[in-house]
């Protein structure tokens, strides 16, 4: 991985548990959350304990 690249990655970890500490969140589960179906329904993540779950957080710019 060049250089810039680890930089940036170095960035965006840190600045993302500094957020999840700062918002409180650091002390949730995944449980804690829900997540939207495609047809637009909120399904708890707790529905799914003790199983095993592939999360894909996927964005656009």
């Amino acid at each position: 991985m060049h250089a810039k690249n680890k930089s940036l990655l170095m960035c965006v970890c840190h600045w993302t548990d500094s957020y999840f500490k700062l918002t409180g969140m650091a002390d949730k589960s995944v449980y804690d959350f829900t997540a939207e179906t495609l047809d637009g329904r909120q399904v708890p993540l707790s529905k799914y304990k003790g199983k095993v779950l592939l999360i894909v957080n996927v964005a656009t710019f």
